[in-house]
């Protein structure tokens, strides 16, 4: 199973790449918005695989980012009525983040303005996706409830550790995240960001 493709984009044709690796071989990858973002042909790509098998169509590459979008990538198949194709296009269009948004503000509206996706389905994504969000620590915000800063550290930490970046990856996102806060706002405000907040400036970093 290939796992990684670094090499030269060749070639880009609406969402697959052709990439070129020293090895001479060159791999035709379906691949997200993202994943093509600030590359241009002639330039070097490292690309996180997911790879596929069917029978009709034999193997299949799809490439990505981040560990967190391979991630989601099979977190939306999970979803009955969602294949490969329609989870790279629900990636796309929201991008990992918006995904995390879209679900923790229950917002289905989101996901049926990606084509293929009607209203049952993206209420099914939405349902379905928070169980399984929730048990990576992503805290609902509210007005007032706020945590202090070693405790959301932890659980920051925690959540996206689960989303695919290594420790120290996470540690090193949310120390940073915190480093800003604190210079932006007063001493006695330090501390005062939630934990999904935390999450979400975490993963722009």
């Amino acid at each position: 199973m290939i796992a990684k493709i670094v090499g030269i984009l060749e070639d880009l044709e609406e969402e697959f790449a052709t990439v070129m690796t020293n090895s001479g071989v060159g791999y035709l990858i379906h691949c997200t918005k993202a994943a093509l973002m600030n590359t241009t042909i002639g330039e070097s790509i490292s690309l996180l695989i997911n790879t596929h098998y069917k029978e009709q169509k034999g193997i299949q590459l799809f490439g990505f980012a981040s560990k967190t979008e391979k991630n989601f990538f099979n977190m939306l198949q999970s979803v009955s009525g969602v294949g490969s194709k329609m989870a790279m296009a629900i990636i796309s269009h929201l991008s990992a983040q918006g995904i995390i948004n879209s679900v923790h503000t229950k917002n289905a509206l989101e996901f049926s303005a990606v084509p293929g996706v009607g209203k049952k389905l993206s209420e099914r994504i939405v349902l379905e996706l928070q169980s399984k969000i929730s048990k990576i620590a992503l805290y609902s915000e509210t007005t007032n409830n706020q945590y202090t800063e070693p405790s959301i550290r932890r659980d920051a930490i925690l959540a996206l550790t689960q989303l695919g970046l290594n420790q120290l990856d996470a540690a090193t996102r949310v120390n940073k995240v915190l480093e800003e806060n604190a210079a932006h706002t007063k001493e006695d405000e330090e501390g005062n960001l939630s934990v999904t907040s935390l999450i979400k400036k975490a993963l722009q970093q």
